[in-house]
């Protein structure tokens, strides 16, 4: 207990002498100096600290604004890109049904061109779906062809659309003859890319590069229309009888457009 009157003693004995030193004029400016450079100090902390948080907020506004217009950019490339895909297939298409009408003006029959909306291709059946029906005087029979050469014929339809056999379909058969030579066959689809014409005579003159078209014999297909060129040549089996295999003019697995035939 004496000892802690003791110190306390001490220290209002000590709190007393810095009182009656402050009061000097010396020690006034001491402190007044030391607040002054403390302020200083802290003032230039602040204004350093605040100026390097400023430059900081307008480069990361600045950085926000150009990400901002770099991907407004990059969208309006990507649209511009789409527009001008969407163009070149306008043009191509177009081009396409140019082709279809111009080969629609060398035959002897009127037509109406349909787009492909379906497909059913398969090793064992080559089958499309078409945007024509009834309604366009479309129906079974209806031979279908591009600007390229015949495509098959219809095989049923509705009233807004019909479906239609490929030549390269192993059930399909049409009348054909050498367009040079004119010696006949029947062509029949296969399940390789090629189609196959048979029954040609043992002495036949036909020869690779030989074009091979419609005969218009006793079928739906009228006279005239391209369907291939000869690629190899060989017997059949019994010997009896050569075979032509023909490369379609027709690239069945790309087609979007086709004609519709029809007699006047």
């Amino acid at each position: 207990m004496m000892r802690n009157k003791y110190v306390n003693a001490l220290f209002f004995i000590a709190l007393i002498a810095i009182l009656l030193v402050i009061n000097t004029t010396n020690a006034k400016d001491a402190i007044r100096t030391t607040a002054l450079d403390i302020s200083e100090g802290f003032l230039s902390t602040a204004n350093f600290l605040f100026f390097n948080f400023s430059s900081g907020i307008t480069k990361l506004k600045e950085s926000v604004d150009v990400y901002k217009e770099r991907e407004h950019l990059r969208l309006e490339n990507s649209r511009l890109k789409t527009q001008l895909i969407k163009f070149e297939e306008m043009s191509r298409e177009n081009e396409r049904l140019r082709s279809l009408l111009n080969f629609e003006g060398q035959i002897d029959f009127g037509g109406i061109s349909a787009q492909v909306i379906g497909r059913d291709m398969s090793p064992f059946s080559d089958f499309i779906i078409i945007n024509r029906g009834k309604k366009d005087n479309i129906d079974i029979g209806t031979v279908l062809m591009s600007h390229e050469g015949l495509v098959g014929h219809v095989v049923s339809a509705g009233e807004n659309h019909a479906r239609a056999i490929l030549l390269s379909d192993n059930k399909a058969r049409v009348s054909a003859i050498i367009q040079d030579t004119r010696e006949a066959g029947i062509l029949e689809g296969t399940p390789m890319s090629l189609l196959k014409l048979k029954r040609l005579d043992i002495t036949s003159s036909v020869k690779v590069g030989d074009v091979v078209i419609t005969s218009g014999f006793g079928d739906i297909y009228p006279k005239g229309i391209p369907i291939g060129r000869v690629e190899q040549i060989g017997n059949e089996s019994n010997n009896l009888s050569l075979y032509a295999l023909v490369r379609p003019f027709v690239e069945f697995a790309k087609l979007e457009e086709v004609l519709c035939l029809r007699k006047e």
